[in-house]
């Protein structure tokens, strides 16, 4: 995949020790606006627990910040897959040059639901 200035993003597998949440820590990106509690976030780990490889379909996206990297999408995966104790995730790295407004834009329409659910599909 290609991104601005035509560099590519990197995926590869990283130590969940070496990725941090999105707290806040990059000047000029608001802290992760998702939360997840209870119920759902248990399901969100029997999702994972059930279809590991859907980890592989859908990597984190991370963008690197000092010694570490910063989770800018998939926040609440890296909390069930730290929870579930997992070594390693899937991540897709984000170039350093990355300019923050497109971190910024990118954060925010990952965490916008556009659609709703249709509720009797979910339960055929």
């Amino acid at each position: 995949m290609t991104v601005a200035n035509g560099q590519q993003v990197l995926t590869q597998l990283l130590p969940l020790k070496k990725i941090q949440p999105n707290t806040g820590q990059i000047p000029g990106l608001p802290k992760n606006p998702r939360i997840i509690r209870d119920a759902r976030f248990l399901k969100l780990k029997k999702s994972i627990e059930d279809f590991p490889q859907m980890l592989e379909l859908r990597e984190v996206v991370v963008y690197p910040h000092g010694k570490v990297y910063v989770c800018i999408g998939g926040n609440m995966r890296l909390l069930a897959c730290r929870d579930l104790e997992y070594s390693d995730i899937p991540a897709k790295i984000l170039p350093p040059d990355f300019p923050i407004e497109r971190l910024r834009e990118f954060a925010i329409k990952d965490n916008v639901n556009f659609g709703e659910d249709d509720v009797t599909l979910l339960t055929e």
